[in-house]
C-alpha cells in the first residue's frame, strides 16, 4: 500500500511540474505567410533561359510545440514547419522531404523569426526588408507586396552554396514564392496560380 501512494504522489508531481509549461501561440498576423500554402499545392516555375521546367509539392503543414524539460523557458515553443518535395531536385525528393518554411515563436511577446528554404538554400525572413514591386516576364503578371530575402550566409547548416541554388527568393505577400534567381545568374519564374 505504502508503495501504491509513493507511487501516485510521485504521479502527480511529476504532472504538475510538466503541466507548469505556458503555450505560446502564434497570432494571425505571424501565420499570414505559413498559410499561403496548404498542403498538396504545387508550385511550378520555368526557367527564363532554358524554359526547363521544375515542380515543387507540399507535403505537410503542420504546428507542434517544443519545451525542454532542463532549458530556462516556462513557455512550450510552437514551432511550424511547412515541407515539400521537389520533382527534379535529387535529395529533396517524397521520401526526403525538406522545410520550406520553418518559424518559431519562444515567449508571447518576442518577435516571429521566419526561417525560409527552398532547394537547398536559406533565407530569414526579417520583417524589416522592404516590399517592392516584381514583375514576372513569363506571365506578364505583376505584384505589388513582393520581399526580396538574401541568401543567408549565416545559415548555411553546414551545406555550400552551388552554382545551381538559389541566391535570392522573391515572396509576394498573397502567393508565397513567385520567382527566385540562383547564384549563377538562371531566372526561374513561377507560372501556376
Amino acid at each position: 500500500m505504502k508503495n501504491i501512494i509513493i507511487k501516485i504522489t510521485l504521479s502527480v508531481l511529476l504532472l504538475s511540474f510538466f503541466s507548469c509549461a505556458k503555450k505560446v501561440y502564434f497570432n494571425e498576423q505571424e501565420l499570414e505567410k505559413f498559410n499561403v500554402y496548404e498542403r498538396g499545392d504545387a508550385l511550378v516555375f520555368k526557367n527564363i533561359n532554358t524554359k526547363q521546367i521544375d515542380t515543387s509539392i507540399i507535403i505537410s503543414k503542420d504546428i507542434t510545440y517544443d519545451w525542454q524539460l532542463f532549458a530556462n523557458s516556462k513557455y512550450k515553443t510552437p514551432i511550424a514547419i511547412l515541407k515539400y518535395s521537389n520533382k527534379t531536385l535529387p535529395g529533396v525528393s517524397v521520401e526526403n522531404q525538406d522545410d520550406m518554411i520553418a518559424m518559431s515563436k519562444s515567449k508571447p511577446t518576442s518577435e516571429r523569426i521566419y526561417s525560409v528554404s527552398y532547394l537547398k538554400s536559406h533565407f530569414l525572413f526579417k520583417e524589416d526588408i522592404t516590399l517592392q514591386s516584381e514583375d514576372l516576364c513569363l506571365i506578364d503578371k505583376s505584384f505589388d507586396n513582393v520581399y526580396k530575402l538574401p541568401y543567408d550566409k549565416k545559415n548555411t547548416r553546414g551545406r555550400n552554396k552551388f552554382n545551381n541554388n538559389p541566391e535570392f527568393l522573391y515572396w509576394d505577400v498573397d502567393y508565397g514564392i513567385i520567382k527566385y534567381i540562383t547564384f549563377n545568374g538562371d531566372i526561374w519564374e513561377r507560372i501556376n496560380w
